[in-house]
């Protein structure tokens, strides 16, 4: 009875460490198999910018393992690519497939001061991941067609660059107004981007100077320069200016050019010049008038060509009456004018004495 008592006891403990052994096992398989299951779960998460370095990390850890840095390394480059195309990092995935490779075994290590060897370690091949991009944010890498213009260029008249657009003449007809003075009218045309009165042809009028182009026959609005953008959509662009003129500087002159009326700065230590400018041409009795006392020489231009009757008379302190060289209607002699035929026009007050 103990013989069987104690096979039963036997039995009774072998099937107990049996059982043991099995509950390990299935401890063992559930472990293994968590631990596989979070391995899939933390490759499937959103990678972001830190966890490259846990990737660099494995990567020095598994430095034998076959195809690992080429997947590390491609980990890393959509790293970096998120960074350049600033991609929100949530937005890249990586997927990484199931470990099918064969382990590998690391060389064993060192021995230790003990003698004692350190068993190998081994590391399953991991896989090369699969980097995916979702499709909404793949970049549009199509180079975009570009207006290029040229610094500093301008647009040519009589062209747009919008359509239905007003267009610009590219030619400027101009009507040079006289405004009394000859020619009346001119006309000429230029284009419209190349506008420039320095080259206008500037009209004549007697006893008066060029005083500029104006906008109005009055001369209240000059001239300063045209805007293409005012002719926009126009058939036929057309500028209309008119001369301005002034009086000579101390004179005033009539329509013929013949002075009537001189200021008192006319008169400079004495001598009285009549002006010079061709638009004198003359001078009329009366006209010295104001500074009749003032006159001591009279200087006559070539210009001069026609001295009224009278026209010196009056001047007390005259002493002596030149005429320039040249003048086709008098000369001088002796302080006495002439004309070309030998008649006196005027004399100094001392010549009436020595007749």
């Amino acid at each position: 009875m103990e013989i069987v008592l104690g096979l039963s006891r036997s039995e009774s403990d072998i099937e107990e460490i049996r059982k043991r052994i099995c509950y390990i096992l299935l401890a063992v398989l559930l472990i293994m198999n968590l631990a596989f299951t979070a391995e899939r779960f933390e490759n499937a998460v959103p990678v972001k910018a830190k966890d490259s370095w846990n990737v660099q990390a494995r990567a020095d850890v598994l430095p034998d393992v076959t195809g690992n840095s080429l997947a590390i390394e491609a980990v890393l480059a959509t790293v970096y690519l998120a960074k350049t195309l600033n991609l929100q990092e949530e937005n890249l995935l990586v997927k990484a497939g199931s470990m099918t490779a064969e382990p590998a075994v690391m060389p064993a290590l060192a021995e230790t001061s003990s003698a004692e060897a350190v068993p190998a370690v081994t590391a399953p091949t991991a896989t090369a991941p699969t980097v995916t991009i979702p499709e909404a944010m793949v970049p549009d890498v199509t180079t975009p067609t570009e207006d290029i213009t040229t610094p500093g260029a301008t647009d040519t008249p009589g062209t747009t660059d919008t359509p239905g657009a007003a267009v610009v003449p590219e030619i400027l007809t101009i009507h040079l107004n006289g405004n009394g003075g000859e020619p009346a009218l001119s006309t000429m045309t230029e284009s419209m981007d190349a506008i420039s009165a320095e080259g206008w042809s500037v009209p004549f009028r007697p006893g008066k100077v060029f005083d500029g182009w104006y906008l109005d026959a009055g001369c209240t609005v000059p001239f300063t320069g045209v805007n293409p953008e005012n002719y926009s959509g126009a058939d036929t662009a057309v500028l209309e200016v008119y001369a301005g003129w002034r009086e000579l500087d101390g004179f005033v002159c009539n329509d013929a050019g013949h002075i009537i009326s001189c200021a008192g700065g006319s008169v400079i230590d004495g001598i009285f010049a009549l002006p010079s400018d061709a638009a004198c041409t003359g001078i009329e009795a009366g006209a010295l008038s104001s500074v009749a006392g003032l006159i001591t020489e009279v200087y006559i231009p070539a210009n001069i060509t026609y001295i009224g009757p009278g026209a010196f008379n009056g001047l007390t302190n005259l002493m002596y009456i030149e005429a320039t060289p040249g003048n086709p209607n008098y000369y001088s002699a002796g302080g006495v004018l002439y004309t070309m035929s030998g008649e006196v026009v005027a004399a100094p007050v001392w010549y009436g004495e020595c007749i």
